[in-house]
């Protein structure tokens, strides 16, 4: 399960926010001690990345029917490439576009080589629920109330992948 979005204003690994960790993580166990799939069907993860006309576009799978919800402009991705010379660095690059399955990243260094999203402590800041990405899965059954009534919010965890 993804917790890097309730994060806490201290800097703590240990968030308050316990009951939609509960939920994700109850989501995994339902799937795997009782065959119950539907409930873990939507799991959002990144399953490419392609640099086309100066941009970079990852595409995201596991999104079942909520499909993406990007918050354009937002941090968390970062490019590898030249950043001055033959030198490497990782350069922040914010979701410049979304369709309903990728994202598209447009402020690249010089020969962009990889893709991250979500790599340090405080990618998504101290407030909680923030994440650039999230799909929409279906609430589990007799959980308590939710934030989102008719779903449940799951983002997008971390990766590295190359172009």
């Amino acid at each position: 399960a993804v917790i890097i979005d309730p994060p806490v204003a201290s800097g703590s690994i240990h968030s308050p926010f316990t009951q939609p960790v509960g939920r994700r993580l109850a989501r995994g166990a339902l799937a795997v001690a009782y065959g119950r799939k539907e409930l873990h069907a939507v799991d959002p993860i990144a399953t490419g990345a392609v640099l086309r006309a100066g941009a970079v576009e990852i595409s995201v799978g596991g999104l079942g029917r909520g499909g993406l919800m990007a918050e354009i402009g937002a941090r968390g991705f970062e490019v590898l490439g030249n950043c001055s010379g033959p030198t490497l660095c990782w350069m922040s690059s914010p979701i410049s576009a979304a369709s309903a399955d990728a994202v598209t990243l447009s402020a690249l260094p010089a020969q962009p080589q990889a893709v991250r999203y979500l790599w340090y402590i405080d990618a998504v800041g101290v407030h909680p629920f923030r994440a650039p990405i999230y799909t929409k899965a279906l609430p589990l059954p007799g959980a308590p109330g939710i934030k989102y009534g008719n779903g449940e919010l799951l983002p997008l965890g971390p990766f590295l992948l190359p172009l």
